[in-house]
């Protein structure tokens, strides 16, 4: 392995090739952009400056907000039905749920117009249900 560096390259190629790394990196006009297992990228500052406007531009548009994603405690914090309910309805796929792993997380607005939920409203209190906290009369 006389000669040699780790990564196969002679000695005079690996000099050669730290020299042009390490001039790249003295000059501010250009951006060095490390690729694990590719190597490297060497952009002109004022191109990668532009690209990068461009791409924070595009993310910052005004859509709709993000979900709320609750678990079934949460749920039934808001609409006082119990969390074992929203749990057996997931599990029948009866409402809306999205499952990451082993958790089950509900959003909010998806659930209040499900059809299982409208269901329940009516046969059970005959009056859409608003919130336990909704209304501080109704919880006195």
């Amino acid at each position: 392995m006389h000669g040699k560096t780790s990564n196969g390259l002679d000695r005079a190629a690996w000099n050669r090739r730290n020299l042009a790394l390490e001039n790249a990196l003295a000059d501010p006009s250009v951006v060095i952009v490390a690729l694990p297992g590719i190597g490297t990228l060497k952009l002109p500052k004022k191109l990668f400056d532009q690209h990068l406007l461009q791409e924070s531009s595009a993310g910052s548009t005004d859509g709709p907000a993000p979900a709320q994603l609750l678990d079934a405690a949460q749920l039934e914090a808001r609409t006082g039905i119990p969390a074992t309910w929203w749990m057996n309805q997931a599990r029948e796929r009866r409402i809306p749920f999205h499952k990451y792993g082993r958790y089950v997380r509900f959003d909010f607005a998806e659930v209040m117009g499900c059809e299982a939920f409208k269901r329940r409203e009516v046969k059970t209190t005959g009056y859409p249900i608003l919130g336990r906290n909704s209304d501080p009369d109704l919880n006195a």
